[in-house]
């Protein structure tokens, strides 16, 4: 998957102010950003469309430094295409390692009232938030002004801030819901024959409400008991493959022998799914995560 990126989009109802940094840079580099720009066009910015603030001079002594523009040079904007203008989704999420770098330029041009105001100033924030950072539960390891930049983002509805998901509560909210196939599940037996009462049962029972309802989403729950050898497995097994794929599209099978087996296959399935090395997560980490 990619990731959703920043970009400016002309606002049609009157214009909007917003910050930025400018860098000067060679004539000679410019075939170098536009190559690694792909997607977006070089769009030249008239000197009347922008403000130059003074920089704040080194040192403190209160002497802020005047930019101007030199009569040779101009001032360029990479603004995307049309055809790659887009909301984020779950294959290309909002990345919180982007957001940091993005608003930790701010914060070091402009302090928190850049950081707020790019914040503010910056629309199609969205639920496919993705905390990619590494070892996202302890964010003092490695980002730096974490605790600023957060709150910023918390103090802005706007940003979906309470909605930013770790890796694997990522996979398992929006990648799981992609998901197709069967996992895990016992390797069926050809010549299964009769049940065909209680297969219909099950289905039922997993399918409508007790008032009779059809139900197609949400979560049923179906003990299938018996004493031990009288088919239990084999019943289970042919539903699954005899409703997938024309009814069910993902099929998850836990072996429940023991806690032990239970929390073997939640670690498993976590690692299969996201990718994500559980070796040194706590079990009921895993199975919350899973959950």
């Amino acid at each position: 998957t990619g990731f959703t990126a920043l970009g400016i989009v002309k606002d049609e109802t009157g214009g909007t102010a917003i910050n930025g940094v400018l860098f000067r840079i060679p004539h000679s580099m410019f075939a170098g950003f536009d190559r690694r720009e792909v997607g977006y066009d070089r769009v030249a910015v008239g000197r009347d469309h922008f403000e130059l603030i003074p920089l704040a001079a080194e040192g403190g002594d209160g002497k802020d430094v005047a930019l101007d523009i030199r009569p040779t040079e101009k001032v360029w904007v990479y603004v995307p295409q049309a055809s790659f203008r887009c909301e984020a989704n779950e294959e290309y999420p909002i990345l919180q390692s982007y957001v940091d770098t993005v608003m930790q330029g701010c914060l070091s041009w402009g302090g928190e009232d850049m950081a707020k105001s790019f914040v503010a100033t910056t629309a199609g924030w969205s639920p496919y938030f993705l905390n990619d950072t590494p070892s996202s539960r302890r964010p003092w390891l490695f980002r730096r002004e974490y605790n600023v930049i957060d709150k910023i983002l918390r103090g802005h509805p706007a940003t979906h801030y309470a909605d930013r998901r770790h890796p694997e509560e990522f996979a398992s909210a929006f990648l799981l819901k992609m998901m197709r196939g069967t996992w895990a599940v016992p390797r069926r037996n050809t010549v299964f024959t009769g049940r065909e009462e209680e297969l219909g049962q099950i289905h039922s029972r997993l399918t409508t409400t007790p008032a009779g309802q059809h139900l197609r989403n949400g979560i049923g729950t179906l003990e299938v008991t018996g004493m031990g050898g009288v088919g239990k497995t084999q019943i289970c097994t042919e539903y699954c493959y005899r409703y997938f794929p024309l009814y069910y599209g993902l099929v998850i099978w836990l072996s429940a022998q023991s806690a032990e087996t239970v929390a073997a296959c939640y670690r498993q399935l976590m690692s299969d799914t996201t990718g994500m090395d559980v070796q040194d997560k706590d079990t009921d980490e895993v199975v919350a995560e899973v959950k």
